[in-house]
């Protein structure tokens, strides 16, 4: 076999692979749960006293980062951890383990998707019962750094806390290691967020190194000047999380890369490190 015909071949395995991934990630209970939930509560919050309660914001942060993708992580983890039973469907010819990887991490486009459409859902809910408060996060915020915000709130987290999971399940065998996962994600979100958001100039910037960040708090919306407002910039941020997107994916196939795939990977996640490092930096200085 040339070549040319082995990565023709491997590139129809990793397709359809893929295909039996996503179709496990789209029907797992806890995925199909929560973005049951999430789509909920986001038309609940679009509808339901919209100009009234501040700590609403129609699905832009809590909803799809936590119940698509931190429960995201969870399921991805799962299947990572049970993927003999997608391999054992193909026909009988060898799988090398990055393609295996590489499945399983296309297979995290479910719930990034599932995030971008709760996200349609809230943009048009915005349309049609624009909560007071918005108004105040777009004077509040360039264009530019709403936008971020609300994608990299949503479909980023949808995607990233899944293919951490697949990390974490090629990494962590132990019992309990996606939950596990799942809490260390909640703390540095949200410490976080709570570090961003303080006075210090040094303090606040160091928090912006969190996986996702609550740009804007607006405890009264009688009284818009209790607004905190994250400094930095949102848009910096996306570009590191979509960069901690593909460190996940690195750590995730370099566990059983070996030969010139190895070499390959290293230096792909040493532009994925670039990525990360240049929009963190951005984030900071923006």
């Amino acid at each position: 076999m040339t070549t040319t015909t082995s990565q023709v071949s491997e590139r129809t395995l990793l397709a359809q692979l893929a295909r039996v991934h996503a179709w496990r990630y789209a029907r797992h209970p806890l995925f199909l749960i929560g973005l049951a939930l999430a789509m909920a509560a986001t038309t609940w919050d679009i509808v339901d006293d919209p100009n009234l309660d501040s700590s609403r914001d129609g699905g832009l942060n809590f909803y799809s980062a936590f119940l698509i993708g931190l429960l995201g992580l969870i399921v991805s983890h799962r299947l990572t951890r049970t993927e003999g039973k997608a391999v054992a469907l193909l026909p009988s010819t060898p799988v090398s383990q990055t393609t295996r990887t590489l499945a399983l991490c296309a297979a995290c486009l479910v719930p990034a998707l599932a995030a971008a459409l709760v996200l349609t859902v809230a943009m048009l809910g915005w349309l049609i019962f624009p909560p007071s408060y918005l108004q105040v996060w777009v004077d509040a915020m360039p264009t530019a750094d709403f936008v971020a915000w609300a994608v990299g709130s949503t479909v980023i987290a949808g995607l990233g806390g899944p293919l951490l999971g697949v990390a974490v399940g090629r990494w962590w065998g132990f019992p309990g290691a996606g939950a596990a996962a799942a809490v260390l994600t909640v703390v540095a979100a949200g410490a976080g967020t709570m570090v961003a958001m303080t006075a210090s100039f040094a303090a606040s910037r160091a928090g912006l190194v969190g996986p996702w960040i609550v740009w804007l708090e607006l405890p009264d919306i009688v009284d818009v000047s209790n607004a905190v407002l994250v400094r930095g910039s949102a848009v910096g941020h996306l570009v590191y999380t979509i960069g901690l997107c593909g460190l996940a994916v690195w750590a995730a196939v370099i566990r059983d890369a070996e030969g010139a795939a190895r070499s390959m990977w290293m230096r792909r996640g040493a532009i994925a490190m670039v990525v990360a490092v240049g929009g963190l930096l951005w984030a900071i200085l923006g």
